[in-house]
């Protein structure tokens, strides 16, 4: 009866330990994820949408990303979305842009550089 006491001991020490390194594992994942600021595009037409010039990014190509929220294995997760944009009109301090963006928002900065499918943290 002692040896099962013993073991039923060790066993529920090896479950407690096994939940907090999963839970400081999950903390210190999500603490090291990019950071990004978000704005809503402006409507003003039917398949047209106005964004600051900071969410707009040229790498040889025009792009902005979007943030989805997703269901993750831990809860609620944000994932960047690369929207291409063939065709922009710059309006002074703001982008008018021919996308649907489906209402979702869009990123203006970032603590580090995205790539369609980053996992982000809101700020």
């Amino acid at each position: 009866m002692n040896k099962i006491k013993w073991y039923g001991a060790l066993l529920a020490l090896f479950f407690v330990l096994m939940g907090a390194a999963t839970i400081y594992s999950c903390i210190t994942n999500r603490n090291h994820l990019p950071l990004v600021s978000l704005t809503l595009p402006e409507a003003v037409e039917d398949g047209c949408c106005r964004v600051p010039n900071q969410a707009v990014q040229e790498q040889g190509y025009r792009h902005l990303f979007v943030v989805e929220e997703e269901q993750g294995a831990w809860g609620k997760e944000y994932v960047c979305r690369e929207i291409l944009l063939p065709n922009v009109s710059n309006e002074g301090q703001t982008t008018l842009i021919y996308a649907d963006l489906g209402g979702l928002p869009v990123v203006v900065s970032s603590t580090e550089p995205l790539y369609d499918g980053t996992v982000v943290r809101l700020s």
